[in-house]
């Protein structure tokens, strides 16, 4: 497992590199990955699951933007 996430993203910034059109799946399995990566006993110190995070809001950011998803709260 070590390394998945570092590939996950570097295939995506590629992805993106090329202009290939990423659906919600792409999105959820980085999301995904880097979920798995904070749970997993390997990742010490909260710098490192603070990136993943990081890494993490930034894909759902970028899939808000591609496919223009609001998730607006209504009160």
């Amino acid at each position: 497992m070590e390394g998945d996430t570092d590939m996950a993203f570097w295939l995506y910034e590629d992805m993106q590199a090329d202009r290939v059109g990423t659906d919600p799946r792409v999105y959820t399995a980085l999301i995904s990955t880097c979920s798995r990566k904070i749970q997993m006993s390997d990742v010490e110190g909260r710098r490192s699951q603070l990136v993943l995070l990081e890494r993490a809001f930034g894909v759902f950011h970028d899939m808000q933007v591609t496919h223009h998803i609001c998730l607006c709260l209504h009160a």
